[in-house]
This record gives C-alpha cells, structure tokens and sequence, in this order.
C-alpha cells in the first residue's frame, strides 16, 4: 500500500489490508485487534536511526474507539482497529501520532511493516509525505517563505524587466522571433545546389545570416526572370521526368496518338517536327473516343492476342496444381468426344483425337465407377 499524507499534517486516519496467508485467492485475514498475539507495527523514516516499534506483546497498540474519528493515542503509542469484518475483511484502521508527519529534516517518507499473528502475511506499507507548494520530496531549502530567504535574490532593475517581458505579445518578443526562425530553418532542411539567389537558398541563407549576403542581398536581389522556380531549367527537368515515370514506357501507334505525342514531346524524340509541337494532333481520328470504334484492332496486333492467349492456356497450376487449362481441356475432349474402349468391366480408355494416345484410364467396379485415373494432357 502506499499513500500520499501533506507534510505537517495531523489528525492522519490510515487504512491497512492485510492479507490471509491461508487463502490462494487473496482473502484478507479478519479478526486481528490490538492485543491479538504477535501483532507488530514497525515503522522507519529516512535519516532515522532505526526503527519503531508498537506491538501488542508491550500494550502500545491502543483500540480506536470510533472508525473514522483520530484520537491522539497516548505517548508511545498508536492506535488499530478492524473495519468490518463481513464487508470489508482484512481490512484495518491504523492512526498513527502527528510526530510521524512532521516536518523535521529532510524527511520525505514513512515506511512500515504490519506482521506478526497467525495466518496474517506480512504486509509492507509506505505514506509519501509532500508540500502542497512544492510536490512530493522536495528540498527542506525551499520550506521558508522566498521573501524570507537569506539566499534569495535581490531585486534589481534587469530582473524585473525580465518579469516585465512575461506581459509581452509573443509577436514583439525579440527571443521569441529567433525561436520562429530556428523552428522555419529547421523545417526547410538542409540546401544544397543553386545560387544564394535561387528560392530556398536566398530564403535560408537570409534567416541564417550567412556571410556573404550583401546590403542589396536583402533588399530584393532576388530575380524572377532568372530565379523563380519557372525558370529553373533543373526543376522543370525533374518535373517531366516525373511525368515520364506516370506514364510508363510507350510502343506501338503513331507519333500524334494521344500518349505517344506526349511522351515524345516530354522526351523530345528525335522526328518531331514544329507541326507535331504546334497542333497537328487531330481530335477527330487521335483521340481515345475516337479510336474506341476501332474494335479489337486498337491497341494489339494479331500476334499479341495470340500471345495472350497462349499465356491464359498454358498458366501453371491454372485449373488444379500440376494442370494448366490447355490440359485439363484436352482431357475433357477425349472424355466427352473421343474414342474409347475397356467397357463394360475396364480397364476404360479415353483417346487423343490423333488416335495416338490414352488421354484417360480408368478402372471400374461392377456398377462402372472409377476406382482410379490416370491422365496425360500432354
């Protein structure tokens, strides 16, 4: 268990569980009172030479006459009592004097040990003693008031403009200014390549004060006719190779079909004439509206719908694993339209249309069901 208790404080009311040692599943262990035999409160603070001990052996554990309500217990002492039994078991009241929660050195924490009767595991505690002004364990240096502080700064003119620029608009605050740059400087990245005139590299070496950057540097030199983004002949490389990249590699069809214009005009193919770059493409015949009543023509040749074709046919594992639909069609001709012979008893054969091969055998039971089957769609 642990708490957190304000230093100095008093009138502390604790609450304990205390396990069963005899339970697997976590009970608590009722009925221990203040003169229950072997019972011991220890407790220790840091900085204290060695620890306290109320036990019910020596008669410093004193009953608590009312839950919930602290009585200081008599000097040496401390008071314990069980909660309730039925609806809370295993659970204890424990009120401990005022002097444990003092604010005498650096004291930051009490720890205490509950143990000792049958049957009870013992069971460790620990109250975290904290400053409302100051948080859990801080310095005891800070306990006295800062206008009382003998180390406490003086007032002096310089201070109290630095409080004074806590009440400025950030947008006036000249460190506030230099944290914007940083923050933009660090947005943009590293520059490299290009002129201290070009876009980002004016931009950047202007917020890092570069040396270098002249008076008329700062003033505007930036040229749009030559430094803008436009006119850089590098970016406009870089944006048509990404076109080219979208668009994929091109074949067949004329110069003035409607990809392999573009893609010879990004590329500048050689063959493209000022006719090509200034219009000859013809919307009534180029387009791909106009190119869709073209029919199967459009696109593939005779010879690559063959391939296709071929590809779909001949695809591994296409209809069962180790048959490809080429095959499985030839076994199902010979079965459906092919010659055969073995029946009625089998085995039962199924030919190639050739005449050349068994496709299919099979041997059957009386009744003519295949037993087993043998192919080749070779």
């Amino acid at each position: 268990m642990k708490e957190i208790v304000e230093r100095g404080a008093t009138a502390v009311v604790l609450h304990l569980f205390l396990p069963d040692a005899s339970s697997s599943q976590g009970a608590g262990r009722t009925g221990v009172g203040p003169a229950t035999t072997g019972l011991v409160v220890a407790l220790i603070r840091p900085g204290d030479a060695g620890p306290v001990a109320y036990t019910s052996a020596t008669g410093t554990i004193e009953p608590i006459s009312a839950l919930g309500t602290w009585v200081a217990p008599t000097e040496g002492r401390c008071r314990w009592r069980e909660l309730e039994a039925t609806l809370l078991p295993g659970w204890y009241e424990l009120q401990l004097p005022n002097t444990w929660f003092d604010t005498t050195g650096d004291r930051r924490s009490v720890a205490g040990m509950v143990w000792g009767p049958a049957g009870v595991v013992p069971t460790p505690f620990q109250i975290q003693l904290s400053d409302p002004l100051r948080g859990v364990g801080s310095p005891t240096r800070l306990d006295a008031a800062v206008s009382t502080r003998a180390d406490a700064a003086a007032y002096t003119p310089a201070r109290a403009g630095r409080l004074d620029l806590l009440d400025v608009a950030v947008s006036t605050r000249g460190d506030a200014t230099a944290a914007n740059q940083t923050t933009l400087l660090n947005r943009l990245g590293p520059f490299t390549g290009g002129s201290l005139n070009s876009v980002f590299g004016f931009l950047r070496g202007a917020l890092r004060k570069d040396a270098g950057l002249t008076p008329s540097d700062l003033q505007g030199a930036f040229d749009n006719t030559t430094d803008s983004l436009e006119a850089r002949a590098d970016i406009a490389a870089v944006q048509q190779g990404e076109v080219l990249n979208r668009l994929g590699p091109f074949s067949g069809g004329a110069l003035n079909s409607v990809f392999g214009f573009l893609r010879g005009a990004l590329r500048k193919d050689a063959g493209l004439t000022p006719p090509d770059l200034q219009g000859a493409f013809d919307n009534t015949t180029d387009s791909l509206e106009a190119q869709s009543g073209q029919g199967g023509e459009v696109g593939l040749s005779a010879a690559e719908r063959a391939a296709i074709a071929a590809a779909v046919l001949d695809l591994v594992d296409g209809v069962e694993p180790g048959e490809t639909p080429r095959q499985t069609l030839r076994l199902l001709r010979a079965v459906c339209v092919g010659k055969s012979t073995g029946f009625p008893d089998g085995p039962v054969a199924f030919r190639d249309r050739a005449d050349s091969k068994n496709r299919v055998v099979a041997t059957v039971d009386g009744q003519g069901n295949r037993q087993t089957v043998a192919t080749d769609g070779t």
